[in-house]
């Protein structure tokens, strides 16, 4: 994919990204883009352009259930614990006010269905 018209994205999401005033997409969209329509799992890494700290997650992962979401929270807190990363996961059925909350308290990964 190398233009938003490449992209396969539906009318409604190409017309919000031209009012959003994006020009063409980053070298992470171009990879991510395809591969989420295709439903593919993917890894990817993305520069901000920044050397200054990032705010909100440094990492967001999407699952396709609950509870593989839960699973992957569960093994990533594994790991984050002894790294003093926070990990929140958000997920469908809980108040959107706590997560919401969760997410502010300067989460770096982020795991959502």
């Amino acid at each position: 994919m190398r233009s938003w018209i490449e992209s396969k994205l539906g009318p409604e999401l190409l017309r919000a990204v031209e009012r959003a005033g994006y020009k063409t997409p980053s070298p992470i969209q171009m990879a991510a883009i395809p591969l989420g329509l295709q439903q593919r799992d993917m890894i990817g890494v993305a520069e901000t352009g920044s050397e200054n700290e990032a705010e909100g997650p440094y990492v967001v992962v999407m699952a396709p259930t609950r509870e593989l979401a839960q699973q992957i929270e569960d093994e990533t807190i594994k790991f984050a614990h002894y790294l003093g990363i926070k990990v929140v996961s958000i997920v469908g059925g809980q108040s959107i006010e706590e997560q919401g909350f969760k997410i502010r308290q300067e989460s770096e990964v982020v795991i959502a269905k």
